[in-house]
């Protein structure tokens, strides 16, 4: 079989596969396989797929990106109330093409959608994400914006955030423009750079 990509949570010991095929079938989600006896054994642990939403016409999964949070961090940075914050929680922002979506995957064998966003001045084709390394922020991607919106390649900065009655969701804070013309393949932060 084969993927179009591949993302490995090494905290939680779980392989994502994208665009997924072969024995298993085709799959527009993303197949999480349990590693953390790997190369030992493999084992699938739960299956992703986007729900059905008015926000998308395609449900393909493009690329996928976790990050946990402690109870403390819930509370502290994404202002979760005491009473609703878990143990652990392990989010996944799924770049599905015509959304992103907000996955909650502490129990990847029951990984449920928590919204499904678009940013703010629409969006072509929504390749990729990646939180920064405080937690603060997710930077998201659109590759085809370039080409569609009135202003040059730009990148998302987006917070999750509690809302009351809501819950966690994904958050617009901020655009980041380049200052040329250019496609914005992938996005990704090290030291919050």
């Amino acid at each position: 079989g084969g993927a179009h990509n591949l993302y490995v949570d090494e905290i939680q010991g779980h392989l994502y596969t994208c665009g997924a095929h072969g024995s298993l079938g085709l799959l527009n989600g993303s197949y999480i396989f349990d590693i953390r006896n790997f190369p030992a054994t493999l084992k699938l642990a739960g299956v992703y797929t986007p729900n059905p939403s008015p926000l998308r016409t395609r449900f393909a999964v493009h690329d996928i990106v976790t990050q946990s949070y402690t109870r403390a961090e819930q509370i502290d940075l994404l202002g979760v109330p005491n009473e609703n914050a878990t143990e652990l929680l392990v989010i996944a922002v799924s770049s599905n093409e015509q959304t992103f979506d907000l996955v909650n995957v502490t129990d990847v064998s029951d990984a449920a959608t928590l919204q499904n966003f678009r940013v703010r001045e629409g969006g072509a084709y929504y390749h990729q994400a990646w939180f920064t390394s405080d937690k603060h922020f997710i930077v998201l991607n659109d590759e085809d914006r370039p080409r569609i919106r009135r202003f040059l390649s730009a990148n998302t900065i987006a917070k999750l955030h509690w809302i009351p009655n809501q819950g966690l969701r994904l958050i617009e804070v901020q655009q980041l423009r380049a200052p040329w013309p250019t496609n914005m393949h992938n996005v990704y932060v090290h030291s919050n750079r």
